[in-house]
C-alpha cells in the first residue's frame, strides 16, 4: 500500500510542478515571471530524475536507481551551490516584495531536508522520508510563484 501512496504523491507533484512551470512561463509578462516559470519547471524536471527511477523500481523487476545512488553526493554539489546562490538572492530581496519574503526560507528548508537524504539514506532508509517535507517546501514556492502570476504583475 505504501508504494501506491508514495507513487501517487510523486506523480501528482511532478505533474503539478511541470504543468504549473509551463503555465507560469507562458503567462509571464517580464523577465522575473519567466525566471519563476523556468525555476518551477526545473524543480519538476530535476525531481523527475530521481522520482521516476524510484517509482519504476516499485513496479519493474530491475534496479533503476543503482547508477543514480553511486553518484548521489557528487551530482548534488552543483545543485547545492546553485541552491546557496538562490537562498542568498531571495534573502537579499525579501524586503522588496512581501510575496517573496519566505522563498529563501523554503529553499533553505528544502536543502536542510534533502542533504541528509543524499548523505545517509543508503545506510538509514528512514531518512528518505525527509523528501516529503522537502517537496512541501517546493510546493510552497510554486504556490507563491503562481500567486504572483495571478496578480498579473509578472
Amino acid at each position: 500500500m505504501k508504494i501506491y501512496g508514495e507513487t501517487t504523491f510523486d506523480i501528482c507533484y511532478l505533474l503539478i510542478a511541470i504543468i504549473t512551470g509551463i503555465i507560469i512561463y507562458a503567462k509571464s509578462k517580464n523577465k522575473l515571471g519567466k525566471m519563476m516559470g523556468a525555476s518551477t519547471l526545473i524543480l519538476g524536471i530535476g525531481d523527475s530524475f530521481h522520482l521516476l527511477p524510484r517509482m519504476l523500481d516499485y513496479f519493474v523487476d530491475a534496479d533503476f536507481t543503482a547508477a543514480i545512488r553511486k553518484m548521489s553526493i557528487i551530482r548534488n554539489i552543483p545543485f547545492v551551490i546553485m541552491g546557496l546562490m538562490i537562498i542568498a538572492l531571495y534573502f537579499n530581496k525579501r524586503k522588496e516584495d512581501a510575496v517573496f519574503k519566505n522563498i529563501w526560507l523554503y529553499v533553505l528548508l528544502s536543502f536542510l531536508f534533502y542533504i541528509p537524504v543524499v548523505v545517509g539514506a543508503s545506510s538509514i532508509k528512514m531518512l528518505g522520508m525527509l523528501m516529503l517535507p522537502k517537496t512541501v517546501c517546493y510546493i510552497l514556492m510554486i504556490l507563491v510563484f503562481k500567486r504572483k502570476i495571478k496578480e498579473g504583475i509578472v
